[in-house]
């Protein structure tokens, strides 16, 4: 036998070996019943879970944090569900190693009065979209990261 063709008698006998292994493999990781997925269809002015908030850092102090929106953002309908102008008032919670820890606890939109309380806050996060700041003096780049959706009203 030339060795092309022993090689290829073994990896037939392997593969026969190993068929009722991988068949079982196969049938266990299929649900007995088809999963199900629910779409749920955004509202108007509804902010989705992972939308990223840019902001510049107006006031820090440890008890009153104010940042301001540079962009427009908008909703899944391109709605703009936070203007640009709107402010994010916060606190800062702890500092760990370099990073700050401030969570966002309201919204104030220029064309609506009051403060929209944001519950669960947002979290503070640095341009990247990475967590914590580093830089609280006025003007530094911000975000805002949003973990449950809300709806902002206009």
């Amino acid at each position: 036998m030339k060795a092309f063709e022993k090689t290829a008698v073994v990896a037939l006998s392997a593969l026969a070996l190993a068929a009722p292994v991988m068949a079982d493999a196969l049938t266990a990781i299929q649900p007995s019943e088809p999963a199900t997925v629910a779409a749920v269809e955004a509202l108007p002015y509804e902010v989705v879970p992972g939308t990223h908030i840019p902001l510049v850092l107006i006031h820090a102090a440890p008890a009153l944090v104010i940042a301001q929106v540079s962009t427009d953002v908008f909703d899944f309908h391109r709605n703009v569900a936070i203007p640009k102008g709107s402010r994010l008032i916060g606190k800062e919670l702890r500092k760990v190693n370099e990073r700050r820890e401030v969570v966002w606890i309201g919204l104030q939109i220029p064309a609506a009065s009051g403060t929209l309380r944001l519950d669960p806050p947002l979290q503070a996060t640095m341009r990247d979209g990475s967590a914590g700041v580093v830089d609280l003096t006025p003007g530094a780049p911000l975000g805002a990261m949003t973990s449950e959706p809300f709806i902002v009203p206009h």
